[in-house]
């Protein structure tokens, strides 16, 4: 079926079941672990495969803040936008704004992407949006996870709530449709 496909149809579901056998102590955090750890290597080698693309014009930053670790879907994301034939700068989990301001200096994504489910459960959101947004100017921020859902993140200019992984692959998609749309006018 692929390897997206398996992902979103096999390993995301299995991975909320581990989560429940977690939750009710049927499993302990090595488990959970030694099972991410092994999805994390497969997800690794996948984005190793594709091909750069050179010619792409996109950019994107993708990165988890201070206190967010599970990395997996950030992972995926790579994959999903590296297979498309963007250009990646990936930061990895547990980063600070200053660093991810330092790096949007230096690069200039045309997109910044983090996930916020774990930290921010106990003060508002919109705060670390806002401060993300003033750090990155120029770019779209596209934003998901539990807390962006839950605290209702509205979508305000330069912001693109992604709430389902079906969403973000759409969205993925209509990018390319754009970009090939563009450089067929181009030419």
């Amino acid at each position: 079926i692929g390897f997206e496909q398996m992902m979103m149809e096999v390993i995301f579901p299995f991975l909320d079941k581990l989560y429940l056998l977690w939750l009710t102590g049927s499993i302990n955090s090595a488990h959970e672990n030694f099972i991410s750890n092994l999805i994390r290597q497969k997800i690794i080698v996948a984005i190793d495969k594709v091909k750069k693309n050179v010619d792409s014009k996109l950019k994107f930053m993708l990165y988890l803040p201070e206190g967010e670790q599970h990395e997996l879907s950030l992972l995926f994301m790579y994959y999903l936008i590296r297979s498309r034939g963007y250009k990646v700068y990936y930061l990895g989990q547990n980063i600070s704004l200053q660093d991810v301001s330092y790096t949007y200096l230096s690069h200039k994504p045309d997109y910044v992407y983090t996930m916020i489910s774990e930290t921010f459960t106990k003060k508002p959101v919109g705060i670390y949006v806002d401060e993300l947004s003033k750090n990155c100017p120029q770019s779209v921020l596209l934003l998901a996870g539990y807390q962006i859902a839950a605290q209702a993140i509205t979508s305000k200019n330069k912001i693109k709530v992604l709430n389902t992984l079906p969403d973000t692959i759409a969205f993925l998609d209509h990018l390319g449709e754009n970009n090939a749309e563009n450089s067929n006018q181009v030419h």
